[in-house]
């Protein structure tokens, strides 16, 4: 019982640290955002990455925005037009980004889709062949 209202702490500590360390930034200043790819598991490599720069609050306020706009008009859309809905975002996400940043997402992606693929090669050598009775 402990455990978990430590646990809970913890978790609620964590939730409130990004929005506490926002809160404290001068505008126009990059936002220290502990622990932003948290919970972005369902994001792809792209937002993983733009989320993980330090972000001035006006750059994070127009992604959230683009972000946001993105999901809506993706909601119950034809693949082709979700698709081209992401990649209109991602132009619009580079276009507030500097070009240092815009290298390094780029980077991030390579190595986290570098990654994911060296995983799954280990994976698919590490599992046995079937046998057949």
């Amino acid at each position: 019982m402990k455990h978990m209202q430590i646990g809970a702490g913890l978790l609620l500590a964590a939730l409130l640290t990004p929005a506490l360390a926002g809160a404290q930034t001068a505008p126009g200043q990059p936002v220290p955002y502990a622990g932003q790819t948290q919970g972005r598991q369902h994001e792809g490599a792209y937002l993983r990455a733009v989320y993980a720069l330090p972000l001035t609050t006006g750059q994070r306020q127009q992604i959230d925005q683009y972000v946001a706009a993105e999901r809506q008009a993706s909601q119950g859309a034809s693949k082709e037009t979700k698709h081209a809905n992401h990649k209109q975002m991602k132009q619009n996400i580079d276009s507030v980004l500097s070009p240092q940043q815009v290298a390094q997402v780029k980077a991030e992606v390579k190595a986290e889709r570098a990654a994911h693929k060296q995983a799954e090669q280990q994976n698919a050598a590490s599992v046995p062949a079937p046998t057949v009775p």
